[in-house]
C-alpha cells in the first residue's frame, strides 16, 4: 500500500501560482508523469501530473489515453478528459493499478485558436476496470 502524498514543488515552496517553465529545454516533451494514487474508494488508480506549458496561453488541457489489454505498445489514442488551464493533474478513476494491461497517456494544451503539440507519453500497468466501464470506454474517443 502507498502511504505518500503528492505535492507539486511550487506548492511545497508556498507559491500559489503555477511556475514559469519556459527556461527548461524540452520541458513540454518531458513533463508528464503517471503514478499510483488512492481514489476515494481506496483503490489505487492512475494519477497524471504535468506542469504548465511554456510560451502558450492555454484555456485548458486535453488528456488522451490508450489502453492495451495485452500489455504491449500503445495503440490509437482517444480523448479521455478535458481540464481547465489551472489544473495540472488528473485522476483516472475506474482503472485499478496493477499488472496485465498497460495504459498510456499524453496531454495537449489548447486555447481558442490553437492546440499545442503533445507532451511525452507516460505509461502505467493496470489490472483492468473495477467500476462499470461503459461510461469509461465511451469517454475514450479516437482523436481525428
Amino acid at each position: 500500500a502507498s502511504n505518500y502524498t503528492y505535492k507539486p514543488i511550487w506548492l511545497i515552496q508556498n507559491q500559489t501560482t503555477l511556475p514559469q517553465t519556459n527556461l527548461f529545454p524540452n520541458y513540454w516533451q518531458n513533463c508528464l508523469v503517471v503514478i499510483p494514487k488512492k481514489a476515494s474508494d481506496g483503490i489505487e488508480v492512475p494519477y497524471l501530473v504535468w506542469g504548465p506549458i511554456p510560451n502558450f496561453l492555454p484555456t485548458g488541457y486535453k488528456i488522451y489515453c490508450s489502453i492495451n489489454t495485452e500489455g504491449g505498445s500503445p495503440g490509437s489514442f482517444g480523448l479521455l478528459a478535458q481540464v481547465d488551464a489551472n489544473t495540472t493533474e488528473y485522476m483516472h478513476e475506474g482503472l485499478a493499478v496493477g499488472h496485465g494491461w498497460k495504459v498510456y497517456y499524453k496531454v495537449k494544451a489548447f486555447n481558442n485558436t490553437n492546440e499545442s503539440g503533445f507532451t511525452n507519453t507516460a505509461e502505467i500497468g493496470v489490472s483492468g476496470f473495477y467500476k462499470d466501464n461503459s461510461k469509461l470506454s465511451q469517454s475514450i474517443q479516437p482523436d481525428n
